[in-house]
């Protein structure tokens, strides 16, 4: 079976990591980590000294406005990032639920375009497919999550949304 190579966007703890080719998983996957994006420096760290080769690579980033950025503007060389896959978990602060049970209402959080922004990595990028996980719409906070769906749709991408994903299908 073939190895895919995968981009982890806003990856948080990385979990894909624990299971990927090679890893000490009792049944890993056939995908290898090959591009990581995250900002939160602890948690970066983290992924970093288990995928020491991204790091050597310089495929490691800080900042996913900076790698948009730098692969629009040409000083970051697409077929350096380019990959099979992408799993992407952006930041939903601005799309939850809890934002509005906290009294945030009609505030924006300053990593609110990042959600966004995540399409715009997979236009320059175009990896074959795409898992991106995100939290589900809701009557305060759905028009991004259609404006996402239909920007991935005219990429040719053919999206499946799971509004909702019954806790009871996870497992334990």
């Amino acid at each position: 079976c073939a190895v895919a190579s995968v981009a982890v966007l806003c990856y948080g703890l990385a979990t894909e990591c624990s299971f990927q080719h090679g890893s000490d998983a009792l049944d890993p996957l056939p995908f290898k980590v090959t591009v990581g994006c995250e900002k939160d420096p602890l948690l970066r760290r983290k992924f970093e000294q288990s995928n020491p080769s991204l790091v050597k690579d310089g495929t490691s980033f800080d900042d996913m406005r900076t790698l948009v950025q730098g692969l629009q503007d040409g000083s970051i060389p697409v077929e350096r990032v380019r990959t099979d896959g992408c799993f992407i978990t952006p930041p939903c602060y601005n799309n939850t639920i809890l934002k509005w049970e906290n009294g945030l209402g009609n505030t924006t959080h300053r990593d609110a375009d990042l959600f966004s922004l995540q399409v715009d990595y997979i236009a320059i990028t175009k990896p074959e497919w795409v898992l991106c996980e995100m939290t589900p719409p809701h009557s305060h906070a759905y028009l991004q999550h259609r404006d996402v769906e239909r920007r991935l749709s005219q990429l040719g991408y053919y999206v499946t949304v799971t509004d909702r994903f019954p806790s009871a299908h996870c497992g334990d």
